[in-house]
């Protein structure tokens, strides 16, 4: 397949694009994922611009995109850094991009990645594989994802147990979906002193990190938005979780 690529701000997208990139992810269950929708690439932009894309075109059509972020040394990399778990190229399943050759057009060095779909070693990322996405198979439910995993790890079924007990107690309740500036305070608190016993780079010494969660909890948008929840043992707050889900 003859390709040509555009480099653009991600925000210079036109509506042709926007669309494409849509039909592109549902096209694809591995790019289901909030961090491959638009709207989570266009708030993070907002709190930490600079994101950019490189757009995949044959014959006048879009048939791919990259997002990236230039690093001083000219190289790409993932647009959100440390917090970004996936990454990588948005295009229908059957298509193959080569990315090196688009990267040395647009003068980039390279492309720095962790994190990316399995399935997309077509597009000659190349690095450690695996069988797949970390995620929950619930295709057979939630008991048929227990069964499977009863059956597949002995500690799983004992640590679920446990987990079990101990949210059906009394004195345990979940507070699902629901925002506090204080608790907000203190899971960010708690993530730091993770981050400090583990000795890694405390990415909340950042000022965007926070500021992205924030938007994300606070957007109303339909493709992405940060749930925000709690859990309190006895009346006292006890732990904190921010993770973002899709309109899926």
């Amino acid at each position: 397949m003859s390709q040509m690529t555009t480099n653009l701000p991600i925000n210079d997208l036109s509506e042709a694009d926007q669309r494409a990139w849509a039909s592109f992810r549902r096209a694809d269950p591995a790019l289901a994922s909030p961090y491959f929708a638009l709207d989570y690439l266009k708030t993070l932009n907002a709190v930490r611009p600079g994101v950019g894309v490189l757009r995949f075109e044959s014959a006048g059509e879009p048939v791919g995109y990259l997002p990236y972020r230039r690093d001083f040394l000219g190289s790409g990399r993932a647009p959100d850094g440390l917090l970004g778990d996936l990454h990588g190229v948005i295009c229908a399943p059957g298509t193959t991009l080569d990315v090196a050759a688009a990267l040395r057009l647009n003068n980039l060095g390279g492309y720095s990645f962790s994190g990316v779909p399995y399935q997309q070693s077509r597009h000659g990322f190349a690095g450690s594989r695996a069988d797949g996405n970390h995620i929950i198979d619930l295709t057979a439910g939630y008991d048929g994802y227990l069964a499977e995993r009863y059956e597949a790890n002995s500690s799983f079924r004992r640590t679920h147990r446990k987990v079990e007990k101990l949210l059906g107690s009394d004195a345990v309740e979940v507070r699902h979906d629901s925002f506090s500036e204080a608790h907000f305070r203190r899971l960010i608190e708690l993530k730091q002193d993770g981050y400090a016993s583990a000795g890694h780079f405390d990415v909340f010494s950042l000022d965007w990190p926070a500021k992205l969660l924030r938007a994300l909890i606070a957007n109303n948008a339909t493709e992405v938005r940060a749930i925000f929840s709690t859990r309190w043992i006895d009346g006292e707050f006890a732990a904190a979780c921010i993770c973002m889900r899709s309109d899926t």
